[in-house]
């Protein structure tokens, strides 16, 4: 039987967590190198059983440890649960490990796959070496080639890590860059920031060459892809635009990850980063879906409340730190967030002043809009609400 892809929307997301195993020494790595391998599945489908009873659909993602050095246990544990709740299947690969099972087993499970690949050739040789010290661009490349070639399923999307420590690539390395995962039948990028407290001078000159690179970009080419700054509003967030205050969103308050050593957390933050290594904001031996539901939003209502964010005209765009990052501290500013949201305004302010760009962002963000929360809208009443939103990023001082 062929299982359902659809598009996600606000239903409830597990995400599968496999250990820290992995055959890339990434300089920057933010996963637990605690956490133990996985290595009894039924442990795993036990707890992901309990999880599935709660819902009547789901979002499953897998995007620890490395998943291509455990396709045998991934069959194991979906072959052990109930997957007709499941309505879309997402797993993230490193790409350096690209064999015949994983892409049977991406067809079998009808995953939609990413693969990371940093920006540019140096930058994510800098980066992204195997433990034997080698470069893994070209590698990497050739086996998203052969997957392509090989799968029903196409490999469609690239995560990028943009460590701030770096300078950024040069305006011809990105038209390079691009130009590769054009050739690789690219449709979405997206450039993530490392999670951090704050930003040095020289992080933020160079975040701040990122943004102005991209928008020079987007000013002189054309490209079919669609280049996703990974700040808390981007392209593909339109939903955060409509938050309210006291309704402001979380994804950990719909959200299960699953980890290898049998616990359940909040989100993938709280056990990824080996800063919050010991924070463990949810631990389960029962699972009760109202207990999660209330602290979560107990959290957020505080947070909501806390007088240096609510009144900051800024809150819609940084949603006001994460709790995690803050060590469930309400009573500052999380100047890192701050600096991506008036980053990302000011990017904006600049991109709807070109009437090419302008375009750009209409059909991306009509499309998203689409697939996201309002998908009851029509094209028109879409088209309606994100002139507002134009309107308004235009208006922020």
């Amino acid at each position: 039987m062929k299982l359902k892809n659809e598009k996600r929307g606000n239903r409830p997301i597990i995400n599968l967590h496999l250990g820290s195993q992995c055959n890339l020494n990434c300089s920057y790595c933010f996963d637990n190198k605690n956490l133990k391998p996985l290595e009894e599945v039924q442990e795993t489908i036990n707890c992901l059983k309990k999880i599935i009873e709660m819902h009547e659909e789901f979002s499953f993602d897998i995007l620890g440890s490395e998943p291509t050095l455990h396709v045998d246990k991934i069959r194991k544990i979906l072959s052990g649960i109930d997957k007709s709740k499941i309505k879309d299947f997402n797993i993230l690969t490193n790409g350096l490990k690209i064999e015949e099972n994983f892409i049977k087993l991406c067809n079998d499970f009808n995953f939609k796959i990413g693969v990371s690949l940093d920006l540019g050739k140096h930058l994510h040789n800098l980066n992204r070496k195997d433990h034997f010290g080698n470069d893994t661009y070209e590698k990497i490349f050739n086996n998203i080639l052969y997957f392509n070639k090989n799968s029903i399923n196409k490999i469609e999307k690239i995560a990028c890590t943009f460590d701030s420590k770096n300078e950024p690539p040069s305006f011809i390395e990105l038209k390079k860059y691009i130009k590769d995962l054009e050739k690789l039948s690219i449709k979405k990028l997206k450039i993530s920031f490392l999670n951090k407290l704050d930003y040095d001078d020289f992080e933020k000159s160079n975040i701040e060459k990122l943004f102005n690179l991209i928008y020079e970009f987007y000013k002189n080419e054309t490209t079919n892809i669609n280049i996703s700054l990974g700040t808390n509003i981007d392209f593909l967030n339109l939903k955060d635009f409509f938050f309210e205050k006291n309704n402001i969103d979380c994804n950990a308050r719909r959200s299960y990850t699953v980890s290898s050593d049998g616990k359940i957390y909040s989100c993938m933050l709280s056990i990824c980063n080996s800063d919050f290594k010991n924070k463990k904001l949810f631990e389960y031996g029962t699972i009760k879906e109202h207990s999660k539901i209330n602290k979560m939003n107990n959290l957020i209502k505080d947070y909501t409340k806390n007088i240096i964010c609510y009144d900051c005209e800024l809150f819609n765009f940084c949603r006001g730190a994460c709790i995690v990052l803050k060590d469930n501290s309400y009573d500052s500013c999380l100047e890192s967030r701050k600096f991506l949201a008036l980053k990302t305004i000011e990017f904006y302010k600049k991109s709807f002043e070109l009437n090419k760009i302008n375009k750009f962002i209409y059909k991306i963000l009509i499309n998203n809009s689409l697939m996201n929360n309002y998908n009851e809208l029509s094209l028109l009443e879409c088209e309606k609400k994100i002139k507002k939103i134009i309107e308004r990023i235009k208006n922020l001082k």
